[in-house]
């Protein structure tokens, strides 16, 4: 509220909201407003395409992280939303890379139940 123009913030509400499933903040409001304004941003698209999964539109997601260059997929704060997408899209083969980046990095709590709710089991 203090600074409403801040897409980072912003973004970061969003993400927050959505990993804590605080609907009454709007976070999928939140995160299409942050990526409409800044589409080329991966830390944006993430957040967006995370949300889109939300609410099972994930061939849509699927598009929004395709737009991304390979390299920014790979980005540990990237990697984990990617792999849920891919594994909800069919393509768990392809997801298995990303959720190995995921694992080896420090996730917030939310995010770790994400993760072991999300990787198949070996």
């Amino acid at each position: 509220k203090m600074n409403p123009a801040d897409l980072s913030a912003k973004n970061n509400l969003a993400m927050t909201a959505l990993l804590l499933e605080a609907r009454e903040l709007r976070p999928q409001d939140l995160a299409q407003e942050v990526y409409r304004k800044a589409p080329t941003n991966a830390a944006y698209a993430s957040t967006y395409a995370y949300s889109l999964h939300l609410q099972n539109r994930n061939a849509e997601a699927l598009s929004v992280f395709e737009r991304l260059k390979p390299d920014q997929l790979e980005e540990s704060s990237l990697a984990l939303y990617y792999a849920v997408v891919l594994q909800a899209a069919g393509n768990g083969e392809r997801a298995r890379k990303y959720f190995n980046i995921a694992a080896g990095i420090k996730l917030l709590p939310e995010e770790q139940k994400l993760l072991n709710q999300a990787r198949p089991k070996a």
